[in-house]
């Protein structure tokens, strides 16, 4: 009779796991650099992460992900740090074990996330935009258009929901002095990851109709730095640089 020359499925995907549990046994706790494609909660408590890396070509590479409820203080421990949860579009510095299932495949068992490395990106990115805008004499670009002594034609960027908007759109219409303002939105996502192609999208539209404005202004209400930082990007502050009209800014209560 011939030698079994074959696995099972079942017994391939066993010899995975065995393999991959030695080495993580050895090995420990690893820390990896991703970004979140995706977060959900399961009835049961668990949070389940889509984990990618991408590269000039596109995505280097991604990974499943999980945290179990009783690791889910990572989480809670993140958002009081940063002041937002983790959502899909950050990038993250997580602690874990790689784990292997017979039916489900590789995982990364996230054990805990260090918010700092978060906050410290943030503010390496930012410092890499202010010194692309001052090799390109853009930094200081917009100070230098004149406001007008009475701008009464505003062209807002902002979300029309938005409580800062609301609160803008209030003052200058109950104004004791009933001063006449006319006011247009210009409506775009104030957050998130297309947040940057959107403001500066909207600053684009008006800067074609600028002889119909005197000024712009984006608004948007408080927000952690993670909320916030949408607004440290170099297409926005390009595009307010390259604004024939002066822009005036009003985003969180900082």
């Amino acid at each position: 009779m011939a030698e079994k020359a074959w696995y099972s499925l079942s017994q391939l995907a066993g010899l995975i796991r065995a393999e991959i549990e030695d080495w993580s046994s050895r090995t420990g706790d690893v820390l990896v650099v991703a970004e979140v494609a995706e977060i959900r909660q399961s009835p049961g408590g668990h949070w389940f992460l889509g984990l990618v890396e991408r590269g000039d070509e596109g995505v280097a590479a991604e990974m499943r992900a999980v945290i179990w409820q009783r690791q889910s203080s990572a989480l809670t421990r993140f958002r009081q740090t940063t002041g937002t949860p983790v959502a899909a579009g950050m990038e993250l510095l997580l602690r874990g074990r790689v784990g292997y299932h017979e039916r489900y495949g590789l995982r990364f068992d996230i054990t805990d996330i260090d918010p700092s490395y978060t906050l410290g990106e943030m503010q390496k990115k930012r410092r890499e935009v202010i010194e692309r805008l001052q090799r390109e004499g853009l930094l200081d670009r917009n100070k230098a258009v004149v406001l007008a002594k009475v701008p009464q034609r505003i062209a807002v960027v902002s979300s029309e929901g938005a409580a800062g908007y609301g609160d803008f759109v209030r003052e200058l219409r109950d104004n004791p002095y009933g001063y006449a303002f006319h006011l247009r939105l210009f409506p775009a996502l104030m957050q998130g990851d297309g947040a940057e192609a959107s403001v500066a999208g909207a600053i684009a539209r008006i800067a074609e109709a600028a002889g119909s404005f005197d000024v712009v202004v984006v608004i948007r209400g408080g927000g952690s730095q993670v909320d916030l930082s949408c607004f440290d990007t170099y297409g926005i502050a390009a595009a307010i640089a390259h604004c024939p009209l002066p822009v005036i800014t009003g985003l969180g209560h900082e």
